[in-house]
């Protein structure tokens, strides 16, 4: 339990205290007044645009992702007295009630774990990013042949992988000494708190009771269909979530501002969280920031007409954040040749449906679903409860919609319509496993704008609506959390210290993990589906993964030319037998044999 306290007290303090410090030298450079939710939120996507950056600096990567939060601390100081701005007390309110949803499971487990073991292996490509990407950049992955290497070059190298929440969860990981099996869960649940305050801050106080403004924090935070991807380890939905809504945020600020002298100036305000969305997920953000791009476009056109501004400001505010883009973008631009290679395989097969077992139906994204497993579909009483919910929540998001027209919330709005604009793209030319990624992004607006049928205080009940759906979900959906053995992956860790860099190395069980925890000690996986050189069994055939999931492979499956390329073998005790010839045993962990060549000892 202390580990679980020190891992998410630790990443959520210098997530808050590096977002701060950031967004309070991006509002300097835009010469705004921000409000305090929006600095922080702002701050963030600085954070994961640099660290996206610092990927390109080749063999001076290490140097560059260290400077970071030195730089963050500089801005810290320097911006010393923006510290004291007023904060919208009840968003953080609804945020921290949020961020405590989402982290009961790690709470009750006991243990600094994350979720989606043996359901998203995607997860393992994420952290392998950041132990490796701050370290070296894209262009110096490790090249020695193992699983490890196989995957940053297929994801990061090959692909052009999107890597700015991973090198920025690297970075900080590295500066707190945490395992990235432990801030994993702490990193991606800080990520979706922006959500939150993002959100928060799109609602006028003037306009909007405190509690409907609590409400609506705490439902962009835990809305049920996110709740579950968060559990499940998504880190690029959840960072494309907070950078999607933080653009609208910072694009409602600027329309605001469209009379003031420094508008053009300001643009930086909505370039970086744009520039954020495409480091998290690449061209894939370009429906949700290019309908909040056009709706800005058009509301700055519309107010250039009727109020006079002047077509040469609009332009002038155009180009700005049309030049910080693509300055700020280039690691994106920069890998879109082999990004664009394999997108299309990926994101429009209508028949890939990645971890799913089966297409989303849109009515998940607002309705309750009351099953541990969010990817099954409902049945029985489960299923009227979501048909239930789900027609309640289509009436308080109708009533709601009207609230924010005639309360004049037009941020909301256009963030709630670019997320179903950009469904409606996805789901026309989109696989259903990226269908379901923009379902994801349409469930917080989807139930930000539901609370608002609330803001009439004699219709204050109809919070019960969105709440009530919340509560009908999530603790469902948080009892199915797949968490990580975290204790068997430690002594991974520890036989890799054992080996220390010298490998290669046979590991006889499939798990996508193991490749991050023995990282050094150029990991071969049997099963995984990345792998440089495929291990053959006796029939000299490559060997696949077992039945289940961290599953040992006995050594006798294992066809000698195969053993003969390794110096080192990780067998589990639950193989039966962790003899194999022409090894010795070097050491054993509760779980493992440390197997050492003979005709190589170590050191």
């Amino acid at each position: 339990m202390i580990d679980v306290v020190i891992a998410w007290v630790a990443t959520f303090a210098v997530v808050a205290a590096v977002s701060g410090a950031f967004g309070l030298m991006v509002a300097r450079v835009a010469g705004a007044d921000l409000p305090g939710e929006l600095v922080v939120a702002i701050g963030f996507c600085a954070f994961i645009v640099l660290a996206d950056l610092s990927t390109l600096a080749g063999t001076r990567t290490g140097l560059f992702s260290a400077a970071i939060l030195p730089l963050a601390a500089v801005a810290a100081v320097v911006e010393r007295r923006g510290w004291r701005r007023p904060v919208d007390r009840p968003v953080w309110v609804g945020v921290g009630v949020g961020v405590g949803v989402l982290t009961l499971p790690f709470l009750l487990h006991g243990s600094a774990a994350f979720g989606g073991y043996g359901v998203l292996g995607d997860t393992a490509v994420q952290m392998l990013g950041a132990e490796v990407l701050p370290r070296t950049g894209r262009a110096s992955v490790p090249l020695q042949p193992s699983s490890v290497s196989a995957t940053l070059h297929a994801y990061f190298v090959g692909a052009g992988y999107p890597a700015g929440p991973q090198a920025a969860l690297g970075i900080l990981d590295r500066t707190l000494g945490l395992d990235v099996f432990k801030g994993y869960a702490p990193f991606i649940t800080a990520t979706v708190a922006i959500v939150g305050l993002a959100a928060g801050s799109l609602l006028d106080r003037s306009r909007y009771s405190s509690i409907v403004r609590s409400a609506v924090a705490l439902v962009a935070v835990a809305a049920p269909l996110q709740a579950a991807y968060v559990w499940q380890g998504s880190l690029k939905e959840a960072t494309t979530a907070a950078a999607v809504v933080t653009t609208a945020a910072a694009g409602s600020w600027w329309w605001r501002q469209r009379h003031a002298p420094r508008f053009a100036r300001a643009g930086v305000l909505v370039a970086v969280p744009a520039v954020a969305a495409m480091s998290a997920s690449s061209v894939g953000a370009l429906p949700w920031i290019g309908l909040l791009a056009l709706t800005l476009l058009v509301a700055l056109a519309v107010a250039t007409e009727r109020e006079g501004l002047g077509w040469r400001t609009l332009a002038a505010g155009a180009a700005s954040v049309a030049v910080i883009v693509i300055v700020l973008a280039a690691p994106t631009i920069l890998a879109l040749r082999e990004l664009l290679g394999v997108a299309p395989t990926v994101l429009t097969a209508k028949v890939e449906l990645g971890n799913l077992v089966r297409p989303l139906p849109a009515w998940q994204t607002f309705a309750p679903w009351p099953i541990e497993d969010f990817r099954l579909d409902l049945h029985g009483a489960a299923k009227a409860v979501g048909w239930v919910g789900g027609g309640a929540m289509l009436v308080a998001c109708v009533l709601g919609v009207w609230s924010a027209v005639t309360r004049r919330s037009w941020g909301l709005l256009a963030w709630l319509g670019a997320a179903l604009g950009a469904w409606l793209v996805v789901s026309v030319s989109g696989s259903p496993w990226a269908e379901a990624k923009a379902m994801v992004l349409a469930a917080p607006p989807a139930f930000a704008i539901a609370c608002l049928a609330a803001a009439e205080s004699r219709r204050r009940w109809l919070l019960l609506v969105p709440v009530g759906v919340l509560v009908a979900t999530v603790p469902f959906h948080a009892a199915g959390v797949a968490l990580a053995p975290i204790g068997r992956l430690e002594q991974l860790r520890s036989l890799d210290a054992r080996i220390d860099g010298r490998g290669p190395t046979l590991v006889l069980e499939f798990d996508e993990f193991a490749k991050v925890a023995l990282r050094r000690s150029s990991p071969t996986v049997i099963g995984d589906p990345w792998q440089a050189r495929p291990v053959l069994g006796r029939e000299g055939q490559p060997l696949g993964r077992p039945a289940d999931y961290g599953g040992p492979i006995a050594p006798g499956q294992i066809a000698d030319r195969s053993l003969g390329r390794y110096r080192w073998a990780i067998v589990p005790k639950a193989a039966g037998t962790t003899a194999i010839s022409g090894f010795r045993n070097v050491g054993a962990t509760a779980d493992y044999v440390l197997l050492a060549r003979a005709t190589a000892p170590p050191d």
